[in-house]
């Protein structure tokens, strides 16, 4: 009787350190992403003076394949899309840095991009305020982010409206219609006649209608004695 008990709960132990063995497997990879001990600036920090550098500090040394920074950036922006920088990057043991860099008072954003000591490429934003003292010089912001040992090109200014000059006043008044040219006086004499003309040759033709219309009442009465036309 107890040498089955034995045997029933003999394995027990081996299925638990199976089971423990494959949760610490589990929770091992996501145990070796390298995780943000420190940043410059701070997230939500306000800042009143600008710093050497813009610096993230991991938990882990990073993993800079090659030593050429390779998937790594820091960049800073602002709330206009223009960025601030040169791009290079500086990665030494567990942290990477970049030199600062920024515009007028504002509201500004430090992205970054490292690879982890596991091989995982992690990145993030981390926003923060800028408030310049009266003797900072503002740096020109960027339209693109910019390349290490690249030149990067400034936004072209906006354009401005101008006032074109007035045109030079000249003697003679400028129009485009044609002069309208007066009608002479030589003209008035033959409207004149013309309309005399009218005149005679309509005072004709009723002549010659009421003419007509006499002779028809002749033709048309009976002889009579000589006198004794009405």
């Amino acid at each position: 009787m107890s040498s089955s008990r034995t045997r029933s709960l003999a394995p027990l132990p081996f299925v638990g350190v199976l089971a423990v063995g494959f949760a610490l497997a589990i929770a091992t990879p996501a145990v070796a992403h390298n995780f943000i001990v420190s940043s410059t600036p701070a997230e939500g920090e306000a800042l009143t003076e600008l710093p050497e550098q813009w610096q993230i500090t991991t938990n882990e040394t990073l993993l800079d394949l090659g030593g050429q920074g390779a998937g790594f950036a820091l960049l800073v922006s602002d709330e206009q899309g223009l960025f601030y920088g040169d791009g290079c990057v500086t990665i030494e043991g567990a942290g990477l840095s970049t030199p600062a860099a920024l515009g007028t008072d504002g509201a500004y954003t430090l992205t970054y991009q490292f690879v982890s000591a596991d091989g995982h490429t992690l990145s993030g934003e981390l926003p923060f305020s800028w408030q310049a003292g009266p003797d900072f010089e503002p740096h020109v912001g960027l339209a693109e982010p910019p390349v290490c040992g690249e030149s990067a090109s400034a936004p072209a200014p906006e354009p401005t409206a101008t006032t074109e000059p007035a045109p030079e006043s000249t003697d003679e008044p400028v129009t485009d219609a044609e002069p309208i040219e007066p009608v002479s006086d030589d003209a008035t004499p033959l409207v004149i006649a013309v309309a005399i003309a009218v005149v005679v040759a309509i005072a004709g033709v009723v002549t010659a209608a009421l003419l007509r219309a006499r002779a028809r009442g002749k033709a048309e009465r009976p002889d009579g004695p000589e006198g004794a036309d009405l």
